[in-house]
């Protein structure tokens, strides 16, 4: 490079502005600036008699108000350069007016062209940036800016707001001052990527981390979701380990697993408060936890932000009507589904959240007494002739239910299964003494 930076300008900046970008979302954070630096200064070289300082600073300086109003982030950063009092000891009052406006000139949908080629050489590097950052930082924005939409309208938002800024009348395509065959190329990614829906959604679950559950749930209100996991989920640390968060999370997977194969076209925010609410306060009362859960969800009004009263009143009877039996079937839809999603799909499941019951009921048997105690209990549970109540019986369902009656016909196969997967390390300890498969519940 032909430039060099001043040592106590560069010193500065990296001490006192770069700093402030940990405040700004991921798509304006620090290596976003960083970044816009590093292709600022390469574009310059190809420019005479520019001040490569000026260059430098007016990258560090270009998003730093972008978490105050990203609407207007270049006229608040724009200002917090220009009233800088320590620029003042490395450049006089003309540079720093062209610094200036060319951070105010720097946003590709601004209307005009930059004032100088200060603004130009910013507006070129700021497009710089990798495949994947234009999903990334459109997810992050629509996450903090529109809480109360759902995953799904925040992923093809993203899609028509990268359209609409990368397509061929895109007005990204404005302000390109320098020649970039990286760019051409970026260009030609996204477009053929933002074209294709499926393949977008694919890679904007991809690249923000977006958990298999988090897309089941798509279209439930973000904001809904965050005041459960803000205030209702940690609740459940107060259960025993087979009714805790992990089961609750379960809980909700199953039932829009049920829902969608069951064609039942079920409310996704009522369907989401349900299952998340249904086992709260277990630890209070066992046997009345449903009642208990849902006068918990009824008293709570900060619900009616998201629910009419009607819906309220159905959530909080599908919330007791959980545990139904035959004779006693739920009032609505939305209780025949939690009743089901509530039950165990999975073999491995049913024995670890059964040893951690026995840890709050049993805890003084021995081990091998409990396992006895435990075929037997299961044996009726999953019977052929008096099977639990499954309103719902699913694909997942029934492989599971042919599953575990063929190793409940096999009792060594079954007791060896259960103690492998709850880490049982004698059959002659207490199951307090015990520990059980603690990371797997967690993770499940």
């Amino acid at each position: 490079m032909r430039y060099k930076i001043n040592k106590d300008l560069k010193r500065y900046i990296e001490q006192n502005i770069l700093p402030e970008y940990q405040k700004n979302e991921a798509g304006h954070d620090v290596n976003h600036i960083n970044n816009v630096i590093k292709h600022s200064l390469k574009f310059a070289e190809s420019v005479k008699d520019v001040n490569y300082n000026m260059v430098y600073t007016i990258a560090a300086y270009h998003d730093i108000a972008h978490h105050i109003d990203a609407k207007n982030h270049e006229k608040l950063s724009a200002e917090i350069l220009a009233s800088d009092e320590r620029l003042k000891d490395f450049f006089d009052d003309e540079q720093i007016k062209v610094m200036s406006e060319a951070v105010y000139d720097h946003r590709s949908s601004r209307e005009g062209d930059p004032r100088s080629i200060y603004g130009k050489i910013i507006a070129s590097a700021d497009k710089k940036m990798s495949f994947d950052d234009p999903l990334k930082r459109t997810y992050s924005y629509r996450m903090e800016h529109f809480s109360n939409s759902t995953l799904a309208e925040i992923c093809e938002e993203s899609r028509q707001h990268l359209i609409n800024k990368f397509g061929k009348s895109g007005y990204a395509n404005k302000k390109s001052y320098f020649e970039d065959l990286d760019y051409d190329r970026f260009l030609e990614h996204i477009r053929n990527l933002t074209s294709d829906k499926k393949k977008f959604e694919r890679r904007y679950i991809k690249v923000n981390h977006i958990s298999s559950l988090d897309w089941l749930t798509k279209d439930v209100r973000c904001d809904l979701k965050k005041y459960i996991s803000d205030n209702i989920l940690p609740e459940y640390s107060k259960n025993d380990g087979g009714h805790n968060q992990a089961h609750i999370m379960e809980v909700i997977r199953r039932s829009f697993e049920l829902n969608k194969a069951f064609h039942l076209s079920l409310d996704p925010n009522m369907m989401y408060a349900i299952a998340a609410c249904h086992d709260r306060g277990k630890y209070e009362d066992h046997e009345k936890h449903h009642l208990i859960a849902a006068q918990y969800f009824i008293n709570d009004d900060n619900f009616c932000q998201f629910f009419d009263n009607q819906q309220r009143t159905i959530i909080k009877e599908a919330i007791e009507d959980h545990r139904s039996s035959k004779e006693d079937e739920p009032r609505s839809t939305y209780g025949k589904l939690i009743s089901s999603a509530d039950r165990n799909s999975r073999i491995d499941i049913v024995f670890v959240r059964s040893f951690f019951v026995a840890h709050e009921r049993m805890s003084d048997a021995v081990i091998s007494d409990y396992l006895d105690y435990t075929i037997e209990r299961l044996s009726k549970k999953y019977s052929e002739t008096n099977p639990e109540n499954m309103f719902y019986e699913d694909r997942i369902y029934k492989t599971f239910l042919r599953e575990m009656r063929n190793l409940l016909k096999n009792e060594t196969e079954f007791k060896d299964r259960y103690c492998s997967v709850n880490h049982i390390s004698s059959r002659q300890n207490l199951v307090k003494e015990e520990p059980g498969a603690i990371e797997f519940l967690q993770g499940y």
